[in-house]
């Protein structure tokens, strides 16, 4: 959830989800083959406009995943992309793309799938200030944040999670509740949301997004104890990235350069963190497979920074 273009960090965790990875069938003698951990993945991008024929963002994603599907396909061992609108601020749009949306596209033709019978794994990319108050030229931006400002960035930074999580839940793939085989389950679905140090720590530039995102970050913890359990069995994660020059973050953050220029002078590897280790991240957080990466993994905060937010400078 929350792609807008090509430089995306949601893009590029679904480039992640869907890139093969090496697997060697049940037959120790058989040959290695690639294939991606998921059958498609599902952008969505919040339409510039209500009409589809002067939706500029939507026909951006679309020709992002148009060339994405032509340049890969079944025989390289790559599952579908699939795009579609959705906003996050409002919960109508919100129940009908589980409802109703999901389930058309994962049983058309387009999609690697047999049919729809679920989805393993949830990823919210997506957060929003009012520009009124990331934009002011002050030295308190924070203390000068109105109170429809401060609701809005939590609605849709942080409250945006639990509507996601209310509505997805229904249609992860989940353990039953009598399921006496629940460790070797075959599959533990996920919901990963990114978070940013700003939430943690005080970054003037954030502002309003500090707090929001802090907020983020105890809905994960909340729900992760509220989902890990059957009958849901659902692990809540979040993932915080250092700064990456998205075309949002360039244009919603003052002063963001500087701030990327410090996190890369003070992390342990002195250079920029890049959306696609992002998106690894991600991805192992969601591989619910048996023996998988993340399988164990819930409540957590995960960060692909550089080792940023383990200095003391």
């Amino acid at each position: 959830v929350g792609v807008t273009n090509k430089n995306s960090i949601g893009y590029s965790i679904a480039k992640s989800f869907l890139d093969p990875l090496f697997f060697r069938p049940g037959d120790p003698s058989a040959k290695i083959v690639p294939r991606s951990i998921f059958d498609d993945v599902v952008v969505t991008y919040k339409p510039s406009s209500p009409c589809k024929d002067t939706d500029r963002v939507g026909r951006s994603v679309q020709r992002l995943t148009d060339r994405w599907n032509e340049s890969n396909d079944s025989t390289n061992g790559s599952g579908r992309m699939i795009c579609a609108p959705l906003d996050l601020t409002c919960d109508r749009s919100i129940e009908s793309l589980f409802t109703s949306t999901l389930p058309s596209l994962l049983s058309s033709p387009s999609s690697s799938s047999s049919g729809y019978s679920g989805l393993h794994a949830v990823v919210h990319s997506a957060a929003y200030a009012s520009p009124s108050c990331m934009k002011k030229e002050t030295s308190t931006p924070l203390l000068d944040t109105s109170s429809d400002d401060f609701l809005t960035a939590h609605h849709a930074s942080s409250y945006s999670f639990i509507a996601l999580a209310r509505a997805s839940l229904p249609h992860l793939l989940m353990v039953s509740e009598n399921d006496d085989d629940y460790d070797n389950n075959s599959w533990s679905p996920s919901i990963t949301g990114l978070t940013y140090l700003g939430s943690t720590r005080a970054v003037p530039p954030y502002g309003v997004m500090g707090p929001a995102k802090a907020s983020l970050e105890a809905v994960v913890r909340g729900l992760a104890a509220e989902l890990g359990r059957p009958p849901n069995g659902v692990r809540v994660n979040a993932v915080s990235s250092g700064p990456i020059a998205t075309v949002s973050a360039r244009g919603g953050i003052p002063n963001f350069y500087r701030m990327r220029d410090v996190a890369r002078e003070r992390n342990m590897t002195g250079r920029d963190v890049t959306a696609q280790e992002v998106g690894g991240v991600v991805r192992s957080l969601a591989d619910g497979s048996v023996g998988g990466a993340g399988r164990g993994v819930t409540g957590q905060v995960w960060f692909v920074d550089g080792g940023y937010s383990s200095t003391g400078i």
